[in-house]
């Protein structure tokens, strides 16, 4: 089923499915990588469009409302399965596999998730039990993937000329300050990528110097200094021990 929706998610091409991206030795180093293998093209580009188009009303105003993820489009659907009861041979009334399947953002895939639930104690809807569930961890992995949501305004980074390792980055963003003077709190930068980061400080108009490249470690001001337009901020950045490029296209199991 993921395989199947992930195919829609791409476009119509169908993805072999994969359970290990890379390995990595002792020392964090990638020694094998498994590349994502495109299979066939199963359903037309057009078709893969339109099934998305439906996917996403099903969550927009549809049973699977309750998947909805604040920011970003979802394509999915709700499934409820009734079991069969062996000693009537009938199918039993009692709930029988419930679940949520579906892909964000719908206009861009980043994954594909299904969430099973078989026999729970308290639903007996899809909609109920699994939607929640994917609303849940695809806003998390999103945050991970670090997808901006849709409502989020553009940062245009101009950098100063000069090859300098940390020359001046003015901020030019639709975000306007709180008041005129554009005075602020400085935010707890630490963790965050150089795009979270600036997306922060874009409503100061502050003159950013950097070193390094990665995650912020560092950071003048310290969080909760006093911060006003135009303040100068040196962020220093590091990357992780170890880190994986997110794969093109939205594979089955991984």
């Amino acid at each position: 089923m993921v395989t199947a929706f992930g195919a829609i998610a791409n476009g119509g091409v169908l993805v072999q499915p994969r359970v290990v991206r890379s390995l990595t030795g002792a020392d964090g180093r990638e020694t094998r990588a498994f590349a994502s293998r495109e299979v066939r093209q199963v359903i037309s580009p057009e078709t893969a469009a339109t099934l998305t188009r439906m996917l996403t009303r099903v969550v927009e105003s549809g049973t699977g409302r309750h998947a909805a993820i604040a920011g970003y489009d979802v394509a999915g659907k709700t499934g409820t399965a009734q079991k069969l009861d062996p000693a009537t041979r009938r199918y039993s009334r009692a709930p029988g596999v419930l679940s949520f399947v579906g892909f964000a953002p719908a206009d861009a895939p980043r994954f594909v998730m299904l969430v099973m639930l078989d026999e729970p104690k308290n639903e007996k809807w899809g909609s109920e039990a699994a939607a929640p569930i994917f609303a849940a961890i695809g806003a998390q992995i999103l945050r991970y993937l670090e997808v901006p949501p849709r409502d989020t305004p553009p940062v245009h980074i101009v950098a100063a000329t000069g090859g300098e390792a940390a020359a001046p980055i003015r901020l030019v963003s639709a975000i306007e300050p709180a008041d005129t003077d554009g005075a602020g709190i400085m935010p707890a930068l630490g963790g965050q990528t150089l795009r979270q980061a600036l997306t922060a400080l874009a409503p100061f108009r502050a003159a950013v110097t950097l070193t390094g490249q990665g995650r912020v470690v560092e950071q003048t001001p310290g969080p909760g200094a006093a911060l006003s337009r135009g303040t100068p901020v040196h962020l220093t950045l590091a990357a992780p021990l170890s880190a994986t490029s997110p794969a093109p296209r939205t594979g089955g199991s991984e």
